[in-house]
């Protein structure tokens, strides 16, 4: 009986919902957060019903319905069981991609949703969500959206998707031609030529919830065509099955088990004629053994690349800031084998298209948002690859400080490149020192307000990065900048000298006298802003 009286008190606040009055929304909203707080499970299965009831209900009132289950699902994650979460996640996926539009209120509700959800059920999201992920097809924003998302609430459920994602969604990256599109790639790589793929091989779904008999025949079906000689792009389509079909780690043990035993199909395409000594080649799945004179490895690049992340996926477990982050807390990572150059080229294939396709757009919002994933995924190089990039990047990143009067995300993004570069010993900085001192150096009276930047703070690093590395060519440029006929300058110098004195006393307190000398000119000057 109260769960009755429950069902119909929230059907009846949600025909409410339609009353334009905002006042009275909000205390729709409440309202149905209140009964969630008793009865979870019961409002959640009242919104799903009365959502999918309802199906012409205008999108802002579904939304309220939506924010009211978010948060119904986030103060009682811990009690949600199996098949409500299913039930959640499955009509959150379906309102979210219901109009390919972009309606942002509605898509964005219905994300939050998965996110919430996230938090404890993240493979059976991402088993949804990424049936909505398919090679070749652009996927709805929101998709990438609850991607980038989902890996910044819960780093440790993502990161061991992230290789499927980012090999998806790689070569997609040239298909996307909408400002939004590359905004939400951009969004997501800062967690990153279309391909020929048989769309009926592709969709097949990860494996999730544990593969009946039928399910482990259509693997078997598709494992001999690893080598299917006849055609590359049948051969592509296999793949990329196969690869869906690694995304959940809890079916790894039966995809390696004697049932469907996927690990040598996986290499035998990758292998060559080579030989090798006699204790190797026991060591070797029988299937790859002995190989014929003939041995041909696979030729084409992406198919190699989509083997190679379907076995790190299975044997290993594995968008930026989120591997970050989890590399940083390997003590407390689930998997504490995950190394930076897991990640490597996928990252770098992703910053050539950032930064050769899309850094140099037309449309300002475009370039902050490219600007702000390059910074966090400048960690995620190869050492090589960042050195040889940084004579590009630098100057490319230090142009954007002209055509943008907000210029916080260019110095974050700028920092965190030099924060990599010192990281890596880069020999690179050097010659970018006079360009960056010379773009830099106009930057703080700009945000003179802040006179005592936090040793965290974007101006802070970037100026203590140059003091660490270079601190007497640092002195030659600002101290004679002490002299200048404006106010401006001179001010905006005196802050530069007090952040890296504060932010590198070992490398300044040999050079006290020096500095002590050139503050003779300034403490006689009668502009207060100044002495």
């Amino acid at each position: 009986m109260t769960e009755s009286r429950v069902k119909r008190l929230a059907t009846t606040l949600m025909d409410a919902t339609t009353d334009k009055a905002p006042l009275v929304q909000e205390q729709i909203y409440k309202a149905l957060c209140e009964l969630g707080e008793s009865e979870p499970e019961e409002i959640l299965n009242a919104c799903d019903e009365y959502l999918r009831q309802h199906d012409k209900l205008a999108y802002p009132h579904r939304v309220i319905i939506l924010k009211a289950m978010e948060t119904v699902v986030k103060n009682n994650i811990a009690l949600l069981d199996k098949s409500t979460a299913k039930v959640v996640i499955f009509l959150a996926s379906n309102e979210m991609t219901k109009s390919k539009e972009v309606i942002r209120d509605w898509q964005q509700a219905a994300s939050s949703v998965l996110v919430a959800v996230g938090q404890r059920f993240i493979n059976k999201v991402m088993e949804e969500v990424l049936s909505k992920f398919q090679p070749g097809i652009l996927p709805h924003y929101f998709v990438v959206q609850t991607f980038a998302n989902l890996s910044v609430s819960n780093v440790f459920g993502m990161v061991p998707f992230l290789n499927s994602i980012l090999g998806t969604m790689l070569p997609m990256l040239g298909m996307a031609k909408q400002d939004h599109m590359k905004s939400v790639f951009c969004y997501g790589c800062g967690a990153r030529g279309g391909q020929d793929v048989p769309g009926l091989l592709v969709t097949l779904e990860p494996c999730g919830l544990g593969w009946a008999a039928e399910s482990w025949r259509s693997v078997q079906r598709l494992l001999p065509f690893t080598q299917y000689g006849d055609s590359a792009v049948h051969r592509r389509g296999i793949v990329g099955a196969l690869r869906n079909c690694c995304f959940e780690h809890e079916d790894h043990e039966w995809l390696l088990s004697e049932e469907v035993d996927i690990l040598p199909f996986l290499l035998l395409p990758l292998a060559g004629p080579e030989e090798l000594p006699e204790d190797e080649m026991e060591r070797l799945p029988p299937e790859l053994q002995y190989l014929p004179q003939d041995k041909r490895r696979e030729e084409e690049p992406d198919i190699r690349k989509m083997l190679l992340e379907s076995i790190m996926l299975v044997a290993l477990q594995h968008f930026s800031e989120s591997i970050q982050e989890y590399l940083a807390n390997l003590d407390k990572a689930p998997d504490p084998t995950v190394r930076k150059d897991t990640f490597s080229n996928e990252i770098f294939s992703a910053y050539e298209v950032l930064f050769t396709a899309w850094l140099q757009h037309r449309e300002a919002k475009l370039r902050v948002a490219v600007v702000e994933a390059l910074g966090p995924m400048s960690h995620l190089l190869p050492a090589d690859r960042l050195e040889e990039q940084l004579p590009r990047l630098i100057p490319a990143i230090l142009a954007l400080y002209k055509k943008h009067t907000e210029a916080f995300y260019i110095s974050k993004s700028l920092c965190q490149i030099l924060e990599a570069s010192v990281d890596i010993g880069s020999r690179s900085l050097d010659v970018q020192l006079e360009p960056l001192l010379g773009t830099l150096h106009p930057q703080p009276p700009a945000a003179s307000a802040n006179r005592n930047p936090r040793p965290g703070s974007s101006s802070y690093k970037r100026h203590r990065y140059h003091a660490c590395s270079f601190p007497d060519r640092v002195l030659a440029f600002l101290l004679p900048k002490l002299e200048s006929s404006g106010e401006r300058t001179r001010v905006g110098t005196l802050l530069i000298m007090r952040q890296i004195i504060n932010s590198a006393p070992s490398q300044m307190e040999i050079k006290k006298p020096f500095i002590l000398s050139s503050m003779r000119l300034p403490l006689q000057d009668t502009n207060n802003k100044v002495s």
